[in-house]
């Protein structure tokens, strides 16, 4: 990173804008900042890091007190470059601050932007105070604070560094870079994470004690169980299947039983609503007549309505022709009354007419000058009124004029009394710093001092706890001792032993199995039988249904036979009566004399006769019965044989089940035999009834001997837990008296070493205290610089309020001035127009006054307008009377005539409507006596609607519809049934065979899916506990890494190791760029009791303390101690800084150190790295090609200047 360009503005003493240009400054590579003290020189570098991090190290709170005094915005600005040449970029950082209103003191972030300038232009890449800082860091790669140890080395410190001891050394690595922090952050992460592991490992243990002891054992017994229960399970569900096929069977002939039992009963049912249909069915009859005879009666009552329709019409317009008559004559007498007035009214109006018209525009015109000087009167008004107005808005700005002249007179006395001299408020400051310093040494003191009386109570603490911790382990391996000489004495004690209980325990268990494979394939054999004899039953049932079968089909063999016949006898006579008639149809056509169109003869002695059609149609339906029953006893002759096909098909089934039932049975038998022979031999006269109790026999003898060997192993298991714990307690014991001597050493240490800050600590207050009384005293101030400082900043408010108030005064005694010339002109204007308005204004009255006189004396006062309206009005009324009496006379004449019309033709339709009415009453008695109605009460009381009807209908099919389809369904059933029955009693056994079955299949799976879900979660659980003894080790070797770091980390032992690493880095790089420096001559080491020497290779490689270094010597190590301290810190950053600011920090120079100090900056300079040299002293001034000379804030309010020169 290479610096290119600042700018400042209101930062510090820099009151103007300055700008440095350091591309012109690094040209030689080295240059200068000059001044006096306080003229600013730190003030650039604050300018650095206050725009690149909004900081400034050196200020309260980062920003308090940075603003000038006399501004109250604040602006820095800077260009640097970065990365290597091939990916060079340069950026530029702005950013602008304003005082802060409530607090003076403190500013307020403005305009913050970093902005990369590249060849097509500026692309802003952040803005915001945040996110700018944010942006700077990722791409310088440093923090604030490492930028600037990095920045600016402070050469003074290292001098000082040469002769300071190892400890004070180590401290001071320390803190520049920041390890006591760093090493207390490590601890702390330490010691978290070694309580998360111990929380970590306590929830494991928990975990492990919830979950129990379950083994590899307990698993396979499961298992083995679960085995024999499926066994079971397997003879369970042939019996059951067995059982279920009956019940399949048995059910279907109970259902078709329950069936048939139902219907008929919904026969009876059906036969009591007998008599209920046939009167339904009367109903319908007569509804179905007096449909036939509705069209008469409704003819009839539709005659009736019209004619007395016709005889209310005549009568109506019969009326209506007399009251028009009478209205007729009243009209023609007010026509003969409107045509006299229009006659005799007409010519007056016309004429008055004429002499009202020529006044209209006389009239408007008048009315337009009255506007006039209505316009005319306002304008006059308003003109006086902005006159009196201008009149007393200049003597209002008079006044004011001479208050404000009578301030800015008091305010300009009251600012010379304000000013404060520059050089007072720079020494001002400066006691301020002093004071806040004092103040933190102060507070830096009392903490170390708390801090010290906390470390020796902490000591004593330890020292105490370490002799307990001893006492303790004594206990401990005391109790020991005692535990084991008792445990030796009970293994002697040991009952038996474990390898033959567990073979014993393997035997019984195979014995266990062995008796229920025998049971269960009892069960199996006896089920196996229980299905061989049900087998059995079903082979004897299909062979009798057979035979049924057989002799059935016989029977309709015959039948079929003999219905055959008799259907061929009724055919052929069927088709010889059909051409008989076909004859006598041709016969009927045939005429004397035609041909015959068969024998072609025209003569017809014995024409053909038929048979009546009604017999023929007879024939025809009892032979289409016939073909009905034969057809129907074929498909049941058909059924018959599928059935009997069925029953076949199924005793070969069962035969072939039986034959291989038979085979499993035999197996069976042999099984059992064989694992009877695996029984014990002492087994072999006991009946199979009292095998289990054996068993149980061997089990609790087993069981007594297991019990006896569990206590001892749960005696031994508790001595050894004790044991286990007592070693884990002196285990413990001694890892906490090992820690508790290594924290009391480390407290010691840490004790001495408060004791040496301390001391510093002091010693620096007290250096500080006296520097504070000097300067005061040299101020003469009786109270503090902050009081002092305090009264100045309330000055320095007051004289720029004082100065805006002063300049506010300015500028509104310049707009009064302006304001009153401006009033005095309109006002002189407005006189002048209020002059000639009053002229028009008395022409226009005398004019409007004439025109009014001779208007009147026409029209006597009235408008002219409202006179020639009522004499159109009258005209209008004339006309329009006369008119609407002619319309209404004619009107009325032609509505006489239509009602005229109107009653002849209303007698008409009265005469017609009463003989269409004879006529259809006629109609009607005679169809009501056809259809047997003896009245028309009779024939309204059968009329139902057509809904009724259809239901009627619907009910009756309904009913012989259901009679039908019963006695079919009847008939179905029993030909389904075929003479089978089933008692109640055997369908009660039945079903109580089959829950039994169920019962025990669901016993018997539940019992298994209650092992399956057993052996599930205790596989799950084996192999969870496996699973968290691995991650137990796992956690324990962790947990004892961490605690192996936490004691490691105990005291400042880890920092101060980590701060020696970091000095022989430093060191090693200080002594290679010391060689440089002087052309390896010096060399840069540490003696055997870590304190610095020089080996001079000039002199024969001679080691000699850095207490014997000239001063030029002293500078060049120093110089090299800077340099590799800011090349260490740079480590942090992405790219390299190509500059840093060097104080020399050694006073005056002499000339040959002078000499010494400009060779080694050349030397420098050439590594293409850019020096800035701060100081003040002219001998270096002159020396130094390029300079930036720096002028102070001046007394005149001018604030620091910045000027380059070269030579």
């Amino acid at each position: 990173m290479r610096p290119l360009r600042v700018a400042i503005e209101g930062l510090h003493s820099f009151k103007e804008r300055q700008e440095v240009d350091f591309a012109e400054l690094a040209g030689a590579g080295l240059f200068g900042i000059f001044g006096p003290t306080g003229s600013g020189k730190s003030t650039i570098l604050d300018a650095i890091t206050l725009a690149l991090y909004g900081s400034v190290k050196r200020a309260a709170k980062n920003t308090q007190g940075i603003l000038n005094s006399q501004k109250d915005r604040l602006e820095v600005a800077f260009t640097f470059a970065i990365g290597p040449a091939e990916d060079r970029r340069s950026y530029r950082v702005e950013r602008s601050f304003r005082r802060n209103k409530e607090k003076r003191d403190s500013v307020t972030a403005g305009v913050c932007r970093l902005i990369e300038l590249g060849a097509g232009g500026e692309t802003i890449l952040a803005d915001g105070p945040t996110e700018v800082t944010r942006r700077v860091e990722e791409i310088i790669g440093l923090t604030m604070e490492d930028f600037t140890r990095s920045v600016v080395l402070p050469q003074g410190e290292f001098s000082q560094f040469l002769k300071l001891r190892d400890a004070d050394r180590v401290r001071m690595m320390e803190r520049i870079f920041a390890l006591a922090e760093y090493g207390s952050k490590l601890s702390e992460k330490v010691k978290g994470e070694r309580e998360r592991l111990g929380a970590e490992l306590d929830r494991v243990d928990g975990i492990l004690r919830e979950l129990g002891n379950v083994s590899g054992e307990t698993l396979q017994q499961l298992r083995e169980e679960l085995e024999r229960k499926e066994t079971e399970r397997r003879a369970i569900v042939v019996r059951a299947e067995a059982v279920e096929r009956d019940y399949a069977r048995v059910a279907a002939l109970w259902q078709l039983q329950e069936e048939l039992e139902r219907l008929r009963q919904a026969e009876r049912e059906h036969l009591r609503e007998q008599d209920a249909h046939r009167e339904r069915c009367g109903i319908l009859r007569r509804a179905e007549a007096a449909e036939a005879v509705r069209p008469y009666d409704e003819a009839q009552r539709r005659a009736a309505a019209a004619c007395q329709d016709g005889r209310r019409e005549l009568e109506a317009a019969a009326a209506l022709y007399e009251a028009e008559e009478a209205r007729h004559g009243r009209l023609a007498a007010a026509l003969n009354a409107a045509e006299t007035a229009f006659r005799e009214g007409q010519p007056e109006w016309i004429a008055r007419q004429a002499r009202l018209r020529p006044l209209v525009a006389e009239t408007a015109e008048l009315r337009r000058k009255e506007e006039d000087l209505a316009a005319l009167v306002a304008e006059q008004n308003g003109l006086a009124a902005r006159v009196a107005e201008h009149q007393s808005r200049l003597a209002k700005g008079e006044k004011y004029k001479a208050e404000k002249e009578a301030d800015r007179k008091r305010l300009e006395a009251e600012l010379a009394g304000l000013t404060v001299p520059v050089e007072l408020r720079e020494r001002v400051q400066t006691g301020v710093r002093l004071e806040q310093e004092y103040v933190n040494r102060k507070a830096e003191v009392a903490k170390l001092s708390a801090a010290r009386t906390d470390e020796a109570a902490s000591r004593d603490a330890l020292a105490e706890r370490l002799t307990a911790e001893r006492t303790a382990l004594a206990e401990v391996l005391e109790r020991t001792g005692r535990l084991e000489t008792d445990r030796a004495g009970h293994a002697r004690a040991k009952p038996g032993d474990l390898s033959s209980y567990a073979a014993e325990r393997e035997r019984l268990s195979h014995l266990e199995r062995q008796l229920d494979a025998l049971s269960a394939l009892s069960a199996a054999i006896q089920a196996g039988q229980d299905e061989l004899d049900g087998l059995d039953e079903r082979l004897r049932e299909y062979e009798r249904r057979l035979e049924e079968g057989r002799t059935r089909s016989a029977e309709w063999e015959r039948r079929s036979a003999g219905l055959e016949t008799e259907r061929q006898r009724r055919q052929a006579a069927l088709q010889e009566h059909e051409t008989a008639n076909a004859a006598a149809v041709l016969a009927a056509g045939l005429a004397a004399g035609t041909p015959c169109p068969v024998c072609g003869s025209a003569h017809h002695p014995h024409p053909a006769a038929g048979l009546d059609p009604a017999a023929l149609e007879r024939e025809r339906a009892e032979l289409a019965e016939l073909e009905t029953q034969l057809e129907r006893l074929r498909q049941a002759a058909d059924q018959l044989n599928r059935e009997m096909l069925q029953h076949q098909t199924r005793r070969a089934g069962d035969a072939e089940q039986q034959a291989k039932l038979r085979e499993k049975q035999q197996a069976a038998l042999e099984q059992w035999t064989e694992l009877q022979a695996g029984l014990p031999a002492v087994w072999a006269g006991q009946p199979s009834e009292r095998w289990p109790e054996l068993l149980q026999f061997e089990k609790e003898r087993l069981q007594a001997l297991h019990e006896a060997i569990a206590a001892w192993e749960k005696r031994d298991g508790e001595w050894e837990r004790e044991l286990a714990g007592l070693r884990q307690q002196r285990l413990e014991r001694e890892r906490v008296v090992a820690q508790l001597g290594a924290e009391l050493d480390a407290c010691r240490n840490g004790l001495d070493r408060l004791e040496r800050e301390l001391a510093g600590a002091q010693d620096a207050s007290a250096g500080l205290a006296a520097e504070y009384e000097a300067l005061r005293a040299a101020l003469g101030l009786s109270a503090g610089f902050v009081e002092r400082s305090q009264q100045i900043s309330a000055q320095d408010k007051a004289s720029e309020e004082g100065r805006k108030k002063l300049a506010v005064i300015a500028g509104e005694l310049e707009k009064a001035g302006q304001l009153y010339e401006k009033l005095q002109t309109e006002l002189d204007t407005a006189r002048a127009e209020w002059t000639g308005r009053e002229a028009d204004r008395r022409n226009l009255e005398r004019e409007l006054q004439e025109r009014q006189d001779r208007l009147r004396a026409v029209t006597g006062g009235r408008p002219v307008e409202i006179l020639l309206a009522e004499a159109e009005g009258a005209l209008a009324l004339l006309e329009r009377n006369r008119t609407e009496a002619k319309t209404a006379y004619e009107a009325s004449r032609e509505s006489l005539q239509a009602l005229a019309n109107r009653r002849s033709a209303a007698l008409q339709r009265q005469e017609s409507a009463q003989a269409a009415l004879d006529h259809a009453g006629a109609a009607l008695n005679e169809q009501l006596s056809a259809h047997g109605f003896e009245s028309a009460a009779a024939f309204a009381a059968a009329l139902r609607t057509t809904a009724e009807r259809e239901q009627l209908k619907a009910a009756c099919a309904a009913f012989e519809d259901a009679a039908k389809k019963l006695a079919a369904q009847i008939e179905q059933n029993l030909a389904k049934l075929d003479g089978q029955t089933v008692p109640p009693e055997a369908w009660a056994e039945i079903q109580a065979v089959r829950g039994q079955a169920g019962a025990a299949k669901e016993r018997i799976a539940g019992e298994i899916g209650g092992l399956e879900s057993t052996l599930a979660n205790m596989a799950a659980k084996y192999e969870r506990i496996r699973q968290y003894q691995k991650d137990r080790g796992r956690l324990a070797g962790r947990k004892a890494q961490a605690d192996e770091m936490h004691r490691l980390l105990q005291g400042d032992a880890f920092v101060a190791y980590i701060a020696e690493e970091h000095l022989r880095y430093i060191l090693q790089d200080a002594s290679g760029r010391l060689q440089n420096l002087t052309n390896g001559r010096y060399l840069l080491k540490l003696d055997e009791n870590k304190d610095f020497i020089i080996c001079d290779n000039g002199n024969g490689g001679l080691a000699r303390p850095v207490s014997s270094l000239s001063g030029g010597e002293t500078f060049l190590v120093s110089l090299a101690l800077a340099l590799a301290l800011s090349a260490k810190i740079q480590l942090n950053g992405r790219n390299p800084l190509e500059f840093f600011f060097l104080d020399e920090g050694f006073g005056t120079l002499d000339p040959g150190l002078l000499e010494v100090v400009l060779d080694s900056l050349e030397r420098l300079r050439q590594e293409h790295l850019v020096i800035g040299l701060i100081s003040h002293l002219p001998e270096l001034r002159n020396r130094i090609p390029r300079r930036l000379i720096i002028r102070p804030a001046g007394l005149d309010g001018a604030g620091s200047q910045v000027r380059v020169e070269r030579g």
